[in-house]
């Protein structure tokens, strides 16, 4: 019970920075679920977009590409990878607020 106490202190102690707006700066490659094709609707199969996006963000070049996983929706999903080797040094995974998985 401690242990789930802490993880969900550290939750809310950093859930602003999660909220942090994501923006297309110099440098930096935003890759959106929903612009490859995530519906987000809990009842369509997301993972082809997931797996797009992610592969898309993998194959960057410049700066430090993003996956983007946007506020309100809930995503279905099949289990996925998300593997590289990839061509830029980090790859950061963003879930906008608060996304549900099923």
């Amino acid at each position: 019970m401690k242990c789930l106490f802490i993880i969900f202190f550290v939750f809310i102690i950093s859930s602003p920075c999660l909220s942090a707006p994501i923006t297309n700066q110099p440098g930096h490659s935003i890759f959106n679920v929903l612009d490859y094709g995530a519906s987000g609707n809990g009842h369509t199969d997301d993972t082809r977009a997931f797996m797009a996006a992610w592969h898309q963000a993998c194959g960057a070049t410049k700066g430090t590409p993003t996956l983007l996983i946007p506020i309100g929706k809930i995503f279905k999903l099949q289990p996925v990878r998300f593997e590289g080797p990839c061509k830029s040094q980090s790859v950061h995974v963003k879930v906008s607020e608060i996304a549900l998985f099923i």
